[in-house]
């Protein structure tokens, strides 16, 4: 993904993301738990 993302791309990508995967829920709570632990650094 680009280092910038707009609201409408992340919006997108999500809605697409959910659609497609079989394992949503495992990788959805492994990218929030990145995300987290970045902000935390």
């Amino acid at each position: 993904m680009p280092g910038k993302v707009s609201y409408d791309q992340a919006k997108s990508f999500a809605q697409a993301f959910l659609k497609g995967q079989p394992h949503k829920a495992a990788i959805a709570t492994t990218l929030f738990k990145d995300r987290i632990q970045k902000l935390g650094d």
